[in-house]
């Protein structure tokens, strides 16, 4: 019965991340661009918590490009990282 609350919101955050809705930071990898949740995202690693909370281009333009990491690689730590709290940064 517990599991039903993890349940939604682990729903709404994958909607989030599918619409893009109230985003705030973009990554970019090869052709593909994400857009994602500072809130969520930069609480769950500390790379992209130093890229937007210091005095980078990235936390001025809003825009993190990870276009020479491998595609797959990122798109499943995107995924992880904005829709699961089973994994940590």
């Amino acid at each position: 019965m517990m599991d039903a609350p993890r349940n939604e919101l682990m729903s709404a955050l994958a909607t989030l991340l599918e619409a893009g809705k109230y985003s705030d930071l973009t990554i970019i990898c090869g052709e593909k661009r994400y857009a994602v949740h500072r809130a969520v995202i930069c609480s769950r690693s500390g790379f992209f918590d130093g890229a937007c909370s210091n005095r980078f281009r990235e936390a001025e333009t809003g825009v993190i490009d990870l276009s020479e990491d491998d595609e797959e690689a990122v798109e499943h730590m995107i995924k992880c990282k904005e829709q699961t709290s089973q994994y940590s940064a």
